[in-house]
C-alpha cells in the first residue's frame, strides 16, 4: 500500500522536509532549494518523481531479549527441556541478528547514493534491493557484499576464525525447520550392536566444529539426546560471535553520513 504525504512547506511536514535535506546532503542554508525541488517533484506525475527509501529494522530488540533470556536459564523450576529451548531460541536469534545487520548495512550503502531520476540507475538500484531481500546464508551475503560494498565481508573483517564461527551457526537453517538429527546405522550379521553409522549434513558439520572448539564433550550418537547442541556454552558462544561480528562489520562497512 502506498501512502502519500503532501507538503506545502516546512511547517506542514517538518520531519519529512528535514529528512529530504539529509537525503540530498544539503545544509540548512539550502533549504529553499530543497523545498523547491520537493514541490516540483511532488506536483508532477508519479512516474517522474524521485524515489528514496527508508528502512526500519526489527532486529534491535534481540540483544536485550537475549540478555533477559540468558538470565532465565537458572531460574527455579527451569527443566532441562526449558533450558534447552531457551538456548535454541538464543541460537536462532543470534543468526537473525547477523542477517538483519547484513541487510541493514547493504541497504544503507545502496541508499547512500544520491537520489536520481535516471531510469537505468533506478532499475539497477531496485534490482540490488531485490537481491538483498532474497539473500540468505553467509556465502550469499558474502557475494552480494562484494558487489555493493566492494569487498567480501570476510575480507573486510580480516578474522578467519570469527568468519568460521559465523559460517557455522548458519546451521540454524536446519534447526529453524525442526529437522531431526538422523543417522544410517549398519548392523552386519553375527555382530552385536551396530557396526558403524553414517552421519552427514548440517548437524555433522556443526558437531565437528563444536567438538573442535571443546563446546561439546561427546558426539550426539553417544548421548542420544534431543537437545545435545543446545547447551548454555554453545548458545553463549554463538551469541558472543554474532555480537562481535556485527560490531566490527558496522564499524567497517557503514557508509559515512
Amino acid at each position: 500500500m502506498k501512502r502519500r504525504k503532501w507538503l506545502t512547506g516546512p511547517s506542514s511536514g517538518q520531519a519529512t522536509y528535514s529528512a529530504l535535506l539529509r537525503l540530498l546532503r544539503l545544509p540548512a542554508c539550502h533549504s529553499g532549494a530543497a523545498l523547491d525541488l520537493m514541490r516540483n517533484h511532488m506536483a508532477k506525475p508519479e512516474g517522474d518523481w524521485i524515489t528514496t527509501h527508508q528502512s526500519f529494522h526489527i532486529f534491535e530488540c534481540i540483544p536485550p531479549w537475549i540478555d533477559w533470556q540468558s538470565k532465565q536459564r537458572t531460574g527455579v523450576g527451569v527443566t532441562d527441556a526449558i533450558r534447552s529451548g531457551i538456548n535454541f531460541s538464543i541460537i536462532l536469534a543470534s543468526a537473525c541478528f547477523v542477517e538483519g545487520n547484513f541487510e541493514r548495512i547493504l541497504l544503507k550503502n545502496i541508499n547512500a547514493e544520491a537520489p536520481t531520476s535516471d531510469p537505468l540507475q533506478i532499475r539497477l538500484s531496485e534490482d540490488l534491493r531485490s537481491r538483498v531481500a532474497k539473500t540468505t546464508g553467509s556465502e550469499g551475503y558474502n557475494e552480494i557484499f562484494e558487489l555493493v560494498v566492494g569487498r567480501k565481508a570476510n575480507d573486510l573483517i580480516g578474522d578467519p576464525e570469527l568468519w568460521e564461527n559465523i559460517k557455522t551457526f548458519f546451521f540454524r537453517n536446519v534447526i529453524a525447520h525442526g529437522r531431526a538429527v538422523g543417522y544410517k546405522l549398519y548392523f552386519p550379521s553375527g555382530v552385536g550392536g551396530f557396526w558403524e553409522e553414517d552421519f552427514a549434513g548440517g548437524y555433522k558439520k556443526v558437531e565437528d566444529f563444536l567438538l573442535r572448539k571443546k563446546l561439546l564433550e561427546s558426539r550426539h550418537i553417544e548421548e542420544a539426546s534431543n537437545w545435545h547442541y543446545f547447551s548454555d556454552p554453545v548458545a553463549d558462544f554463538f551469541w558472543s560471535a554474532a555480537a562481535t561480528f556485527v560490531h566490527r562489520l558496522n564499524q567497517l562497512a557503514l557508509p559515512a553520513l
